[in-house]
């Protein structure tokens, strides 16, 4: 998994993918990790509708709650000890990106595609307010169950 934020590219050091049984989504995870780091210093989500049946273009919505099961991306990042979080749940458009899906093959658990989307932080004193995420795009293998059944 590769993206562009603000101008800067990352790769992400682990990929996860999970389906859901109770949630209706595929949940997309990919980490970048500081050289000696163990923990990821940043973290990507994509939720993908888990209803879809082949490769097509998907929107993330904006949602006028904090818990949601429709498709999202999202970016969480250590600043001083405190996470920083962003989601294109809370804004700035009614529309606030896409994922792509170029291929997609359920029973093997594959999935390729690219993404972008604009996300912004539910606190107001966050600098920035918002991120823009481009130029994304995942390879994955093979799709695992939620641990614990979820």
């Amino acid at each position: 998994m590769t993206w562009t934020q603000n101008g800067t590219t990352y790769q992400a050091a682990y990929v996860s993918a999970y389906t859901y049984q109770t949630l209706p989504q595929i949940s997309v995870n990919g980490g970048v990790a500081a050289a000696g780091q163990t923990t990821a210093e940043r973290v990507l989500s994509l939720g993908i509708p888990n209803t879809i049946t082949g490769p097509g273009t998907y929107q993330l919505p904006q949602s006028s709650s904090s818990v949601t099961t429709i498709p999202n991306g999202g970016l969480l990042w250590p600043d001083n000890g405190s996470p920083r979080s962003y989601n294109t749940i809370y804004g700035p458009a009614a529309t606030n990106g896409t994922i792509t899906l170029t291929e997609y093959d359920r029973a093997a658990g594959r999935m390729v595609g690219t993404f972008q989307f604009t996300a912004k932080s539910p606190d107001a004193s966050s600098t920035p307010q918002t991120v823009t995420i481009a130029a994304g795009s995942f390879r994955l293998t093979k799709l695992q169950a939620a641990p614990g059944g979820l």
